[in-house]
């Protein structure tokens, strides 16, 4: 009994370690660890299918103690190699190229070879050569020398810098195993449904088809012919149900042959459904051997495969829902691995947020007007959602109806409940689903969706209107109903919050108030305060702590001095929280992540001002003038409205997030 059963919903359900953290890692954030090794063949991808917008695969982490290599074609997130590492490198005739969505970390030297995008930055423990025609999204930093092809770029190099590093990282603890005599099988084809228990020597034949329940079992070695099946029927337990965990644990070698399939409860093929199936069961699947752990070609994998003194291979073009974690891990050209982490391990280890929308409303959301929102994160609503002519935005998601301005894009999917007007020029970089409620998609002249479109409606395409999914032609990209998987679960922004309820504001209005004039200076230690009101061009100074106001208004032109100290700010205002337009926030000793406002009211941040941190407004709403550089995320009961200029740069509030792990 490992987990509650997941729900699709965007709320706590994906990894998410900070790539920039390195010292924290442990082994459970990697999808494909290798104590001495790790390799990554030719085009395997590293995704998180509980997060179709891409926003967690910076997130995503390869690496292993000491050498990684990541070859051509490839798309991970973030990789890290406790020795040297070699990226782009073709195992043939010495075409290159890959896409890292995240931080590149080595102890050791780095090879960078042509063709290779790095989204973020890399540091290097000695000597870094990135080859011809790349692209360094951030900055470069080595402890020893830096060679950048001079037809490459970086945003900055730092030679001879101090650069951060990767720990060594142990793998869980190996089980002790106690098998018996009893032999299953003799090498030939054979059906068998066996239940939890103590075994021998597992052999079956090409064909063959195996049931296990959940429980325990115990082989002394496993080994499957080609073309077999292995049949997974989990049961769930207790209130809230629980899915009861499939455990094998095997002393020798573990050798599935080519073509295994995996079914999970009767869910089998390679559709929607069983594909979703073998996703959410596959936390409750641990496999670990006390060999090697060999997955041959054209095969699929559920679940956590450990081997602590041994190999895991995982065959070409195979199709893996879980992770492998071994002294030398081969992952074989072509395959997809979604990370899915096994529950045993949900405790303090790692971290996954409550929430993964920048923006998030309960009635309506609007980014206004050639507002940039980061493509690596979701803006949604259990209403409406409306993207201003010229705003860009990830992934977006409602539980009503969406509405774009002329020539906004939506770099990812977007998903409805009832309705999508995309109005012209506009881009959807994904798929568009009008939802199974009046889900009518309306598509205006001159837009471009690069995925499919689902309308339980209809479909109604203006003049050069264009759906062009991968390998298809229009016509075949448009599907009459909407795709179930698709549709937005509803959020309780309460329950997002660490205790599941708002906070208690007590004693506010008692308490002593500060009304302080234009020009003036007021320094405030945490604590219970009543109204505090301050003039233009006035500053604030606020230290680490928690801040509890009735209401807290800034003047035109102010500056607020926030000084952390390694813990959080969080102010908590009974009435309105409120900003004036031109405030300049100077932030030391943290980032946006340390910065958390709760206002019972609602929050408004006056036009060209700063903002670091998360708002949130549950019973209210929260508004961002225009003009302004938003860092953080904002989340209210009513609305949140983003205006016209600016920018949202998601990042959460440390305090959001669940830490989970042993």
């Amino acid at each position: 009994m490992v987990r509650l059963i997941r729900t699709f919903s965007a709320v706590l359900l994906a990894i998410a370690v900070s790539a920039t953290t390195a010292p924290a890692q442990t082994v459970l954030d990697f999808a494909a660890f290798g104590s001495t090794s790790c390799i990554l063949g030719n085009n395997v991808v590293i995704k998180d299918s509980n997060d179709p917008g891409g926003a967690l695969l910076p997130s995503l982490l390869v690496g292993g103690n000491s050498e990684v290599h990541v070859r051509r074609g490839a798309q991970v997130g973030g990789v890290r190699a406790g020795g040297g590492m070699v990226l782009g490198k073709s195992t043939g005739s010495g075409d290159s190229g890959l896409a890292i969505r995240g931080d590149v970390i080595s102890n050791g030297e780095l090879l960078v070879y042509r063709d290779s995008d790095v989204d973020g930055d890399i540091d290097v423990g000695t000597d870094v050569v990135i080859g011809p025609d790349c692209t360094i999204t951030g900055e470069v930093t080595a402890g020893g020398t830096i060679d950048i092809d001079p037809t490459s770029t970086a945003a900055g190099e730092n030679p001879g810098g101090s650069p951060d590093s990767v720990p060594s990282m142990a793998l869980p603890a190996p089980s002790s195993i106690t098998t018996s005599s009893t032999a299953v099988g003799d090498g030939s084809s054979d059906t068998i449904d066996l239940a939890p228990g103590e075994y021998g020597v597992l052999d079956l034949g090409a064909g063959s088809i195996l049931t296990l329940h959940s429980g325990t079992y115990t082989f002394e070695s496993i080994d499957i012919g080609q073309n077999s099946t292995l049949e997974l029927e989990f049961t769930s337990s207790g209130i809230p149900p629980t899915i009861d965990e499939i455990e094998i644990l095997v002393v020798g070698d573990v050798r599935f042959s080519n073509s295994l399939d995996v079914d999970v409860n009767g869910e089998a093929g390679t559709g929607d459904t069983a594909d979703a199936e073998r996703k959410d069961y596959s936390g409750a699947l641990v496999l670990e051997t006390h060999g090697s752990f060999h997955l041959q070609q054209n095969s699929q994998w559920v679940g956590l495969a450990i081997a602590p003194f041994g190999s895991a291979t995982f065959g070409k073009s195979s199709e893996i829902w879980g992770a492998g974690w071994s002294l030398d891990t081969h992952i074989k050209q072509g395959s997809v691995v979604d990370f899915q982490l096994a529950d045993r391990f949900e405790g303090g280890g790692i971290t996954i947020p409550r929430i993964d929308f920048a923006l998030y409303s309960e009635k309506k959301t609007t980014v206004g007007k050639d507002v940039v929102v980061s493509f690596t994160a979701s803006v949604g609503s259990n209403g409406d959602v409306k993207v201003k002519s010229g705003g860009q935005t990830g992934s977006v998601r409602t539980g009503g109806k969406l509405f774009t301005g002329i020539e906004a894009v939506i770099h990812g999917n977007q998903v409805g409940n009832r309705r999508a007007y995309i109005r012209d020029g506009s881009v959807v970089e994904g798929s568009v689903d009008g939802g199974s409620d009046k889900g009518r998609v309306v598509l205006g002249r001159n837009t471009s969706i690069e995925g499919e479109v689902h309308s339980a409606a209809d479909v109604l395409l203006g003049e050069n209107a264009q759906v062009s999914c991968t390998d298809g032609t229009q016509s075949a990209c448009i599907f009459e109903d909407s795709d179930e998987t698709a549709v937005h679960p509803l959020i309780d922004l309460l329950s997002v919050l660490a205790d599941g309820s708002a906070a208690t504001i007590a004693g506010t209005q008692a308490a002593t108030s500060h009304i302080i004039p234009r020009d003036s200076e007021l320094t405030l230690a945490p604590g219970t305060y009543g109204l505090v009101k301050l003039g233009a061009r006035s500053v604030l100074n606020l230290e680490s702590g928690e801040y509890y106001f009735d209401q807290l208004q800034t003047g035109k032109n102010g500056t607020i001095n926030v000084a952390l100290s390694g813990t959080e700010l969080a102010i908590f205002t009974r009435r309105n929280f409120q900003i004036g337009e031109g405030q300049t926030i100077n932030l030391t000793g943290g980032d946006a992540t340390d910065i958390y406002v709760e206002a019972h009211k609602n929050a408004k941040l006056g036009r060209d001002s700063d903002w670091f941190g998360t708002i949130y407004a549950p019973f209210s709403s929260v508004i961002i003038g225009q003009n302004i550089p938003f860092v953080g995320a904002a989340y209210a009961g009513k609305k949140v409205v983003v205006k016209d200029g600016g920018s949202v740069e998601f990042a959460l509030a440390d305090r959001l997030y669940l830490a989970i792990g042993p």
